[in-house]
C-alpha cells in the first residue's frame, strides 16, 4: 500500500481523475506553456470581439450612432462624412404593373452609370447597393437599396438634385440620413 501511496505524492483527484503535478524541470515547461497558450488565445478573442460593436443607434431622421473602437483606431474622422440611404429601380423593376416609365429600365448598366455619376462630385466617398423587394405606399417592386457614404458638406438637397437629374423624374425621393452623433449639421 505504501507504493500506492508513494506513487499519489504530488497528484490530486477530481471527479475520480488523477492529476499530477510535474516533477521536471520539462513538465514544468510543458505546463507553462500550455497555460501560456490558452491565456494568449482567450487575450486574443476578447480584445477582437470587443472592438467589433454594435453601434448605438437612435431612431428618427438624421439617425444618430456612436463611432466604434476600430474606426477611431484606424483613423477615420466619422463626424465628417455620414450616410444617404435611398432606392433605384432595376432591370427588375419593369416587372410591377404600374410603374412610372423611369423605373422601366432594360439592364443594370443604368445604374452603373448612376454610380459613375454619383462619384463625379468629390464630395461622395462611396456607395454599396443591394438588391430588394419592398413595398410601402407604392406597389411591391424589386430594385436595389443604396448606402452612400458623403462628406457633411454634401447636402441631402444635393442628393435629391442629382438623382433627379439623372434620373428625370420629379416625384419625391425617399431617403433616409445617418449621421454621426458629432455632426454639426441635423435636421
Amino acid at each position: 500500500m505504501r507504493s500506492n501511496e508513494k506513487k499519489r505524492e504530488g497528484c490530486i483527484e477530481i471527479l475520480g481523475q488523477v492529476f499530477c503535478y510535474p516533477q521536471t524541470i520539462w513538465g514544468t515547461l510543458s505546463v507553462a506553456c500550455v497555460v501560456g497558450g490558452v491565456i494568449l488565445i482567450a487575450y486574443f478573442f476578447v480584445k477582437y470581439h470587443t472592438t467589433i460593436q454594435t453601434p448605438n443607434v437612435k431612431v428618427g431622421y438624421g439617425l444618430s450612432i456612436t463611432s466604434t473602437e476600430r474606426i477611431e483606431k484606424a483613423g477615420e474622422a466619422t463626424e465628417n462624412r455620414y450616410q444617404i440611404q435611398f432606392w433605384t429601380p432595376s432591370a427588375k423593376t419593369k416587372l410591377t404593373k404600374g410603374i412610372a416609365s423611369w423605373e422601366k429600365i432594360d439592364t443594370d448598366e443604368r445604374l452603373n452609370e448612376f454610380a459613375k455619376d454619383l462619384l463625379k462630385d468629390r464630395r461622395v466617398r462611396g456607395y454599396r447597393r443591394y438588391e430588394v423587394t419592398g413595398e410601402g405606399i407604392s406597389p411591391r417592386r424589386q430594385g436595389y437599396w443604396w448606402i452612400m457614404a458623403a462628406d457633411n458638406d454634401y447636402s441631402p438637397g444635393d442628393f435629391v438634385k442629382a438623382y433627379h437629374e439623372f434620373w428625370k423624374n420629379d416625384t419625391s425621393v425617399y431617403v433616409e440620413v445617418l449621421r454621426s452623433g458629432n455632426s454639426d449639421y441635423h435636421k
